[in-house]
């Protein structure tokens, strides 16, 4: 005796696989909507960053002027004593001179 061959209607058929493609298609559009949402979570700390690193850029630079003033600053104080200090000893020097010559 021969066992019996399944018979499949081909409607049948088609229903599993339209089954089948709805659920692909659903995990697709589901993989879509993470794969968006990733991106702009993504994108959101990317612009967070840009703004932390041009402030730090800023900070940096605004150190940087504020270090060259105080260098700056500091020379030019320096100079101006060392000239006060020249001027000074050449003045007592001209005053020493100008009492021997006057006779006091």
């Amino acid at each position: 005796m021969s066992t019996p061959k399944a018979q499949f209607d081909p409607s049948t058929l088609d229903a599993i696989s339209l089954e089948q493609a709805l659920r692909d298609v659903e995990a697709a559009n589901a993989r879509v909507l993470d794969l968006t949402q990733r991106l702009l979570d993504s994108e959101r700390k990317r612009r967070t960053l840009a703004n932390e690193l041009e402030h730090l850029r800023l900070q940096l630079a605004e150190r940087a002027v504020a270090s060259l003033a105080r260098s700056f600053g500091f020379k030019l104080a320096r100079t101006a004593v060392d000239t006060a200090k020249g001027a000074a000893s050449r003045a007592r020097g001209l005053a020493g001179r100008a009492r021997r010559l006057l006779g006091s």
